[in-house]
């Protein structure tokens, strides 16, 4: 498995053919467009109830179920849910609010000092994935040890510390990386320090896809642009003649992934030298 940083969208590779006697420069994406704030829709999150809004919790306070979170499982008894809203009068804590939607979920429940939280979701073995999620120490709790690993690859482990915190203070992790497998394992480990029967939330975690292009049958009549589209993704080829000025026109129509390699034959054009490509992800 091969990580990387968040890569801005002019992470690319460059590929010169000769088509019909014209130098057309194909600029193949490698970064999804949904890194670049403002100009795509989101793509489909490939975990369920990444933001844990079911079962919806009808009271302001935090509640565990043993069972209903599936596919995410525990080495917990319970997950415990918190809901929008909490607070204690007497400790100046709260009113507290998830990052993303009306509820989250605390790795560490009631009668635990430590637990395991994870979900398996399916992916393709050489593409490559962006997954993110938010995650804040509980207030007023001592601190833990938090730990989150994709199959048995650490990618982030930090000590959080509520000890001063009178409210969530929500941070957002972001990365990338290329799947190995037809299953990918994504789990959130936190180890109380104190001994405490708490620990840290977490809310809007994020498994995506981010499809790269790569060019077939470079010659006339021209060549095919392909991508490997997961199911039920919307994609939208796009094209520009200055990488860095002008407005991306769409390419084609919008294309339904199915799991398959997609690809639209394009054919060069003599007023058009020069052309960058993209892959958009979401509606």
């Amino acid at each position: 498995m091969k990580y990387g940083p968040n890569e801005p969208a002019t992470v690319m590779t460059e590929k010169s053919d000769i088509i019909h006697g014209h130098n057309f420069v194909q600029m193949l994406f490698l970064s999804a467009v949904l890194l670049i704030p403002g100009l795509q829709g989101r793509a489909q999150n490939l975990l369920v109830n990444g933001s844990f809004e079911t079962p919806y919790v009808t009271t302001p306070t935090k509640v565990g179920y043993p069972t209903a979170l599936w596919p995410w499982q525990t080495t917990a008894t319970n997950f415990e849910i918190w809901t929008n809203g909490w607070y204690n009068p007497h400790t100046g804590v709260g009113p507290l609010f998830s990052a993303d939607g009306g509820q989250n979920l605390e790795i560490i429940s009631s009668g635990c000092t430590n637990a395991t939280v994870w979900q398996t979701a399916p992916t393709v073995a050489g593409e490559r994935y962006a997954f993110s999620f938010y995650f804040t120490p509980r207030p007023t709790v001592p601190p833990d040890s938090f730990v989150v690993s994709i199959n048995s690859n650490i990618v982030l482990s930090v000590v959080d510390d509520g000890t001063a915190l009178t409210n969530f203070d929500w941070q957002r992790f972001t990365t990338d990386f290329v799947a190995d497998g037809n299953l990918t394992a994504l789990s959130f480990s936190d180890t109380s320090l104190g001994n405490a029967g708490a620990g840290t939330h977490i809310d809007g975690v994020v498994l995506e896809h981010v499809p790269s292009l790569t060019l077939q049958g470079a010659g006339s009549p021209g060549f095919n642009l392909c991508w490997l589209g997961v199911s039920n993704e919307t994609y939208q080829l796009q094209f520009r003649t200055n990488l860095t000025a002008g407005a991306w026109t769409n390419l084609g129509s919008p294309v339904i992934g199915d799991d398959n390699t997609n690809s639209i034959l394009v054919t060069p054009n003599p007023d058009v030298p020069r052309a960058y490509f993209r892959i958009v992800t979401g509606p």
